[in-house]
């Protein structure tokens, strides 16, 4: 199944270098306010977005120092909808709730109790088991098609999940991702709203 990215022409839109520059400067000035108006924010990225496709060749720290707006989590998710033409949070959100019970259920009967005792435990509140079903996945399919750490500065050329709480993971609501040794968004984000960003 390949994901086909939506770019609006450059001449549909009337856009240049000049205005996509002053787009990106009016960005970065509205983050700097107290309270960033973030609609007005989001017509900007949509109105720039050929452009930044055309950059997202780069090298990450790159593009993070030319888009340092991408470091904010609401906005990095509005920047995967533009681009990918559908709401990758909200389909993995409503995937999530309906495999989390299976995935508990198969992790509790199978080969990975006492591995995953501590996060089975905390786990009894829906949403803790929502988090604890991403922990878990990758190690019940025995595969690592995305990556997290605990408390750990890793260095990878795909994005990683770092969870900042080491002593109880599944109430962690501090999350970050990093790729390529950058940071690319960090702050009050929990499991699941960090996930669509490192996959």
């Amino acid at each position: 199944m390949g994901v086909f990215l939506i770019v609006v022409e450059l001449e549909s839109v009337g856009e240049d270098d000049l205005s996509f520059q002053e787009h990106i400067n009016a960005i970065n000035n509205e983050l700097h306010r107290r309270q960033p108006d973030l609609p007005n924010i989001m017509g900007r990225m949509k109105r720039s977005l050929y452009k930044r496709v055309e950059l997202m060749a780069k090298p990450t720290g790159e593009v993070m120092q030319m888009f340092p707006f991408f470091q904010v989590p609401e906005l990095m998710h509005h920047e995967m909808k533009l681009r990918f033409g559908q709401d990758k949070e909200l389909n993995l959100q409503n995937a999530l709730t309906r495999i989390t019970p299976n995935v508990i259920t198969a992790a509790q009967q199978g080969n990975h109790k006492e591995l995953l005792a501590t996060l089975l435990t905390e786990a009894n509140r829906d949403d803790l088991q929502k988090n604890a079903a991403i922990l878990i996945l990758p190690e019940l399919f025995k595969e690592n098609f995305f990556s997290y750490c605990l408390d750990e500065e890793p260095y990878s050329p795909f994005p990683v999940m770092i969870i900042h709480n080491r002593v109880t993971p599944l109430l962690c609501n501090n999350v970050s991702i990093k790729m390529d040794g950058v940071n690319i968004t960090s702050g009050e984000m929990d499991i699941p709203h960090a996930l669509p960003m490192s996959t």
